[in-house]
């Protein structure tokens, strides 16, 4: 009896081993999603994009990456942290040897990630497509998340909401109902040693590095500090010392005032998205 009670609880241990692999290897496999789709692309495109765009979704939905050319590229990404977009073009600088500009977003919060808490489960899924998807290792400072990678994010395994050149439109018109809580997080440390990365690497390429702020309506704006500016400045005034950067802070620009131009407090719709990027080729003279 012993002898069989023994041998059925190794072959239940067995079993359990096997289904926890199985549901391991299940959940690495790169499901078609945006992360997915602009890995491909860069893997396959990147030695023909002449502008790059690189950031957060203020970026994924709120630059047109159509205003600036077939050449262009919007690489921008929901949930992205600066670490993700050093590693990014260390990977990629090498083999883009036509690409003449990179735009990068810095968002009020520095990291545009709005926030880090232990049990968000939200924020550490799009961690781990990075991770998954992108096949870029956890930054060390990560590393809490590790409880909760294995949640998918609710577009997981959905075909790519992005068009060819990588941009997300969105038409809806902003109604002034929601607002976005704005605190400058501890990650200005972070983004300063990222940018200054960045920035060194595109002066090794002669590649020039414009950095921008976008708009935001109102409702984000109210939520503001002065001391949160300063910081969002006093960050990009650090790297200057050392690096070539271009920097312009639209946050409050008079010209992004209306509701009309806004998916919600922070992120342009489409029309808005167009607007913003004819104005940054006005603006910093990119050709097209």
């Amino acid at each position: 009896m012993n002898r069989f009670l023994k041998s059925a609880a190794i072959t239940l241990l067995m079993a359990c081993a096997v289904m926890v692999a199985m549901g391991l290897a299940v959940n690495q496999i790169p499901l078609k999603n945006v992360y997915t789709f602009k890995y491909n692309y860069m893997e396959q495109n990147c030695s023909s994009i002449k502008t790059l765009l690189m950031g957060h979704s203020q970026f994924e939905w709120g630059l047109n990456p159509h205003a600036f050319g077939d050449s262009t590229f919007n690489l921008a990404m929901s949930g992205r942290v600066i670490y993700y977009d050093e590693a990014l073009l260390k990977r990629y600088m090498p083999r883009m040897e036509n690409l003449k500009t990179v735009i990068l977003a810095l968002h009020y919060s520095l990291v545009g990630f709005d926030g880090f808490y232990g049990d968000d489960k939200d924020r550490a899924a799009f961690i781990y497509h990075y991770y998954r998807d992108m096949h870029i290792p956890y930054p060390k400072y990560f590393y809490h998340y590790i409880p909760y990678h294995y949640k998918e994010l609710e577009n997981d395994g959905v075909p790519k909401d992005v068009d060819e050149l990588g941009y997300r439109k969105m038409t809806k018109e902003f109604q002034g109902a929601d607002s976005w809580w704005a605190h400058n997080q501890w990650g200005q440390e972070m983004t300063c040693a990222s940018l200054a990365e960045i920035a060194k690497l595109c002066q090794q390429h002669g590649v020039r590095l414009i950095v921008v702020t976008p708009p935001s309506a109102q409702a984000f704006l109210n939520m503001t500090t002065e001391s949160g500016m300063r910081t969002l400045e006093e960050t990009v005034a650090m790297v200057q010392q050392d690096y070539p950067l271009e920097y312009h802070n639209y946050i409050e620009d008079s010209a992004f005032r209306e509701h009309k131009l806004y998916y919600d407090a922070t992120h342009l719709n489409h029309t808005g998205a167009t607007l913003f990027a004819e104005r940054l080729i006005k603006d910093f003279g990119i050709e097209r």
